[in-house]
């Protein structure tokens, strides 16, 4: 197996950085550079210490080694040397039959072909300045390949920084930059010095020496009052995500992390949350390009982080936590003053929260997620639920305060009311907590205390309930309501289809608020409910039926009318409120 390109082209930029001083201090450079470069085994004593020598060595002792092997014991069984002609000696016979070898001849076009391509990106990166980083598009991750492109748009909007080439830098340079990047420097002085970083690797300015100066002041530069800082110091870090490294993915997203908590701790310049939200607001623009992001980030990395270390892990989700949950420590308590937060930027960005259910999706990342949030962040899954009660209370309540869909000439949206905010909100924290019923490390975080009371998910579940059986309203098409029931009977169909958590979490309190919209299908009460409603009850029953745990409890239940209805013949009176006999669902 031959070394990659991705792994040459580091070995080059290594090996480059080494010679370079020899390389400038020739007057006739391109003579003298061959020379250097080919005798550098002779005159530099570091030279097996570097990547690529040690590479190249490694893919010969591993196709190699075992023919080598094999002629020694052939020459050794045949007779040692005698059988040696008297002008060459056993070391010369053994190369010599190995370099004439098939094996050999593979190997060398394999190692030339990887090594052409990767000085060709190098060169390309320089001649063509491009934006390259240490592998080419064809060996890139699909990671890479995704964050690359997240600002592609916008990456030129600001000028060539990006398109000044790729340089290499000593210690002292990295050092001078980390100086003029201080916040306390003059403008063009910071723009110069960013500008200069933008031309250097990333794998480069994260292994100087000056990298913890450099991190604090890339921070500061995210949240530099100059658009043209801000941007660029942006679309640097969007430029690092694509290395397919664990330490610059990790170090990255830390930074972008710790400078969006920052960003919504400091509250002064968040737009309230009962005023319309304008997305074309510098502050708001500059804000949901940042949590954008975030979370592309968040939605790719479930596909390579158990190729890395697991501090790894630790350390993304640690920093996810910490950031969605900062806020809430500081929040007021007037309604009337709250403030936009993260976590409303990222229902913006990923309403259903794709991310977290990427996250849950596998025993690898579940684990860490789900013993993370119950030993320090259960303010998360506090706020979600809470988010839900009030959206669903609210939806019953004021049925004012719903989102329209319009019916007119559709057009780009620049703002969005507080209620279509609060919407996707809600989305989000439904989608949230759904997944995380699914699992029984989640389920065990409940009963949660919120407001002095205690919430099981059984009251979470029949708030739902409510919500999906509303029919003292019935909404034109296109109203929000109906996204609203649909989002939720598609969460309690997929939650009722687990026998597990059928079994722990379905309660006869909720299968009557489920039924109720039958009741009052074949009752005389009004209104009745509707079709949509009774569509979305058919679809959880049915989920339901289709579990042990659920035909079991249908069942019970169905028993329990029946004793009921004869005990009612009995006493010869009606009760007031008697469960629905379940005959018709066992045809």
């Amino acid at each position: 197996m031959t070394a990659t390109e991705e792994e040459i082209l580091a070995g080059l930029h290594q090996l480059l950085k080494n010679v370079e001083p020899s390389i400038k201090s020739s007057p006739d450079a391109v003579d003298v550079a061959e020379d250097t470069i080919l005798h550098l085994e002779e005159t530099d004593e570091n030279f097996h210490k570097y990547d690529l020598v040690k590479h190249i060595r490694q893919c010969l002792e591993k196709e190699l080694g075992s023919l080598v092997d094999e002629e020694i014991e052939k020459m050794s069984i045949s007779g040692g040397t005698h059988s040696v002609t008297h002008q060459e000696t056993l070391v010369q016979a053994v190369t010599k039959k190995t370099t004439d070898s098939q094996i050999f001849s593979d190997l060398s076009q394999d190692l030339h072909a990887v090594t052409s391509s990767a000085v060709s990106t190098l060169l390309k990166s320089v001649e063509e300045e491009q934006n390259s980083t240490l592998s080419d598009e064809d060996t890139e991750s699909q990671i890479s390949k995704r964050m690359k492109s997240v600002f592609s748009e916008g990456a030129s909007s600001f000028g060539s920084s990006f398109n000044q080439g790729m340089f290499f830098m000593s210690q002292e340079q990295f050092h001078c930059i980390a100086e003029e990047l201080d916040s306390r420097q003059p403008l063009n002085i910071r723009r110069e010095a960013l500008i200069r970083l933008c031309q250097v690797p990333p794998s480069d300015v994260m292994a100087s020496e000056s990298w913890a100066q450099l991190r604090v002041s890339l921070i500061d530069a995210l949240a530099d009052s100059d658009a043209y800082i801000s941007h660029t110091a942006l679309s640097f870090h969007a430029k690092m995500f694509a290395v397919s490294n664990s330490h610059i993915m990790r170090s990255t997203y830390t930074c972008l992390a710790e400078h969006l908590l920052r960003r919504f701790k400091s509250t002064s310049h968040l737009p309230l949350l009962s005023e319309p939200l304008d997305i074309t607001e510098p502050f708001v623009v500059q804000t949901l390009k940042r949590v954008r992001l975030a979370n592309e980030f968040q939605r790719e990395v479930p596909l390579i982080w158990v190729r890395y270390p697991e501090n790894f892990l630790e350390v993304v989700i640690d920093s996810t936590l910490s950031l969605l949950t900062g806020h809430m420590k500081t929040a007021g308590k007037d309604s009337t003053r709250e403030r936009v937060s993260v976590l409303h930027f990222l229902s913006l960005v990923d309403t259903k929260a794709h991310w977290f259910r990427r996250w849950l999706h596998s025993n690898y990342s579940r684990a860490t997620v789900i013993k993370r949030i119950e030993e320090k962040y259960r303010l998360l899954v506090v706020e979600s639920v809470q988010q839900c009660l009030l959206f669903c209370q609210d939806c019953v309540g004021r049925n004012h305060t719903l989102p329209r869909h319009s019916t007119d000439k559709v057009e780009r949206r620049t703002t969005y009311m507080p209620n279509e905010v609060q919407y996707a909100y809600f989305c989000h924290s439904l989608s949230l907590i759904a997944q995380i019923l699914h699992y029984s490390g989640g389920r065990n975080l409940f009963p949660l205390t919120i407001s002095s009371k205690t919430l099981s998910i059984q009251h979470l579940l029949v708030s739902w309930i409510k919500l999906l059986n509303y029919a003292k309203y019935k909404p034109k098409p296109g109203h929000k309501i109906y996204e609203s029931a649909a989002l939720v009977g598609k969460a309690l169909c997929s939650l009722c289809m687990s026998n597990a958590f059928v079994k722990s979490c379905i309660s006869s309190e909720v299968i009557s608020a489920l039924l109720q919209p039958i009741k009052s299908w074949l009752g005389d009460s009004n209104p009745r409910a509707s079709e949509m409603t009774m569509l979305h009850t058919s679809e959880i029953l049915a989920a339901l039926a289709s579990t042990c745990s659920g035909r079991k409890l249908l069942m019970e239940t169905k028993e329990k009318d029946k004793n009921f209805e004869r005990g009612k013949e009995q006493r010869s009176f009606a009760p007031s409120c008697g469960q629905l006999p379940l005959s018709c669902l066992s045809q």
